[in-house]
């Protein structure tokens, strides 16, 4: 964010360009909102899937201009089974029982 606040004081404008994947767009909108010397972006949005079927709530086009999901972090709640599709037999999950929340050490 000091690099916001650093275009912003020398009157920059911000852009963002080939965002990627569906929660790096919904990282980029939390940006936008955040940054008042944000001007655009030119996400992946529409001409691949962009990993969308892994959210719960497609991100939202409207008139050209990409609302801010407004979902915990950056507006997003990733599909758990979504996620594991890709995975290679035997691979571990990052849920709760694969990782635990105390490691148990001093």
């Amino acid at each position: 964010m000091a690099d916001c606040r650093e275009s912003e004081i020398f009157y920059r404008p911000l852009t963002t360009h080939n965002t990627g994947t569906v929660a790096q767009n919904a990282a980029t909108a939390q940006l936008g909102a955040y940054a008042a010397n944000f001007v655009m972006s030119k996400p992946a949005l529409g001409v691949t899937d962009a990993l969308e079927h892994i959210i719960e709530e497609k991100l939202e086009v409207v008139d050209g201009r990409l609302r801010v999901p407004t979902g915990p972090g950056v507006g997003i709640i990733i599909v758990d089974k979504a996620m594991c599709v890709n995975m290679a037999d035997g691979e571990p999950f990052w849920d709760q029982h694969w990782y635990p929340l105390e490691t148990g050490g001093s």
